[in-house]
């Protein structure tokens, strides 16, 4: 056998399946959402002062979020508990990621809150953020209790952004 062929990989794949690959995963989110918006900068701006962004986009954001959508991307099921309010902002963070087919059932809408933000002021070398936490901090494990029912099914539980959200905490 040649140092090549060792290193390639079989051709016939094992006949037994394991008891992941029997049943699929389900994994539970919950944890932070905020709606990024993202300016890149060449400088920041001094107080009472303008500086010119390049461009200004508005990206789904928050640790846990994010963690929950690449899980997802890689076919992972998911199911996200978080919360956003229920504002322009909220809204279109929810439509687009169920539009990427994220699972978008269990994020509740806070009826009296604008939705969590960071504004990220990008520069050449760091960064910068303004954040509103408020439906982040007011998500609480009563928010997760009264949607128990769904985690039935999930084989692991994952708490993302866990410093950020206070509700969480007590």
């Amino acid at each position: 056998m040649s140092k090549e062929d060792k290193h390639r990989p079989s051709k016939s794949l094992p006949s037994k399946t394991t008891s992941c690959q029997q049943r699929p995963s389900c994994v539970a989110m919950t944890g932070d959402i905020f709606i990024d918006i993202v300016a890149p900068v060449k400088k920041l701006p001094m107080w009472d002062s303008d500086v010119e962004a390049e461009s200004v986009k508005m990206l789904p954001g928050g640790s846990a979020l994010n963690q929950g959508r690449h899980l997802h991307a890689l076919g992972t099921r998911v199911r996200f508990f978080g919360a956003v309010g229920n504002d322009t902002l909220g809204q279109s963070l929810v439509q687009q990621v169920a539009g990427q087919g994220f699972p978008t059932e269990t994020i509740k809408m806070f009826s009296n809150l604008p939705s969590s933000v960071c504004m990220v002021l990008s520069g050449p070398s760091d960064r910068a953020f303004v954040s509103c936490y408020s439906t982040t901090d007011a998500f609480t494990t009563r928010d997760l209790q009264e949607q128990a029912d769904h985690l039935d099914g999930c084989t692991h539980f994952h708490l993302g952004g866990y410093f950020n959200m206070k509700g969480c905490r007590a």
